[in-house]
Formats: structure tokens, C-alpha cells, sequence
């Protein structure tokens, strides 16, 4: 397969439990590209889960620290970023790795996403009293965002891991206008 020499790097963004994470391993595992998961690289970086962080020291300051991660891999080629769900809404983070980059937006409807929080307890709120507050406030506040970066979207309600990772490589086939080879 091949992409246009503009595209070096595919960056998944949306709402959390969209499916990005298992998306990113299944596409960079086919294309023999790395992935890099922007929230376990700060976890990684903090020496806790986000959660934590961000109890102890604010959102400003994990948004500050999200965009020293972009920064960092924006000249980092021939990978797919796992985005936050809120990169989005830091233009700088976001515009720092647009260059070069497919932007793919993965979503789900709002009561998918509820019912795949409800089975992961290990997924903090970010700003409501339930998971269903939290997620229509952020769902709502994001989404024209989320359309705003992306080249593409891929909805995962009604499809397997394994069946949006394929969507995504479909996309990126149809951007078969170069000769640099994947």
C-alpha cells in the first residue's frame, strides 16, 4: 500500500472508549509501523494514571505536559498516535501534529461509548457526577473539534476491532497516490 508522501503518520482522535487504543496496535501491527499512545506515554512520564495527576495538580498542568508529548513526537515518522480525548481542545498540541499526519477521527454513538464505560471501571470521570453526564458534556463540547482535525472518520458502534482497523486501512488505501511504499 501506498499513501502520498504528505501522510508519514496516522493520528487517531475521539471520544474516549471509541476503540483508538486497539485501532492504533491493529493498524501499526499491519503497516509494521509504531504506535504511541500519548496517554500511557504521560502516565509513563507522571508515574501514575492520569486520574491522579490531574487530582493533584490540575487539568491545566496535564495540558501542559499532553502538549510537551505531541511536540515531541511531531518529527516522529511511519507511526500511528494514539491521541487523548481531549487533544482536541489544545490547538497548539493538535497543531503540532497535523503536519504530515492523516488525522482519523474514531467515534461511536454516545450510548455505545456509556455501555463500554460501564464495563471498564478503571476509567476515571473527567467532568460530570455519572458517566453519562461525563460523557454527553464531553462528547458535546468536543465533537465539532473532532470533525474540525479530521481528514476521516471511522464509527465503531456497530463494527469489531478487527472490522474499524480494516475501515481505516481502506481510507488510507484510497489515498494511493504516491510512490512511497508502507
Amino acid at each position: 500500500m501506498t499513501i502520498p508522501q504528505t501522510y508519514r503518520r496516522l493520528v487517531l482522535i475521539g471520544i474516549r472508549a471509541s476503540g483508538k487504543s486497539n485501532i492504533a496496535r491493529r493498524i501499526a501491527e499491519d503497516l509494521g509501523w509504531k504506535v504511541y499512545s500519548l496517554d500511557a506515554m504521560l502516565e509513563e512520564q507522571f508515574g501514575e494514571p492520569i486520574a491522579q495527576y490531574v487530582e493533584k495538580y490540575g487539568w491545566q498542568e496535564f495540558r501542559q505536559a499532553e502538549l510537551g508529548i505531541a511536540q515531541s513526537l511531531q518529527d516522529t515518522m511511519e507511526c500511528v498516535l494514539d491521541c487523548g480525548c481531549g487533544i482536541v481542545e489544545q490547538s497548539q498540541a493538535i497543531d503540532s501534529l497535523r503536519e504530515h499526519s492523516f488525522i482519523v477521527h474514531v467515534t461511536a454513538d454516545i450510548e455505545t461509548i456509556i455501555q463500554r464505560l460501564e464495563r471498564k471501571q478503571n476509567r476515571p470521570l473527567l467532568s460530570g457526577a455519572t458517566i453519562r453526564d461525563d460523557v454527553v458534556s464531553n462528547y458535546t463540547r468536543r465533537q465539532p473539534l473532532y470533525e474540525q482535525y479530521a481528514h476521516a472518520t471511522v464509527d465503531t458502534t456497530h463494527a469489531s476491532k478487527d472490522d474499524s482497523a480494516k475501515q481505516v486501512l481502506a481510507i488510507l488505501r484510497t489515498l494511493d497516490l504516491s510512490s512511497s511504499s508502507l
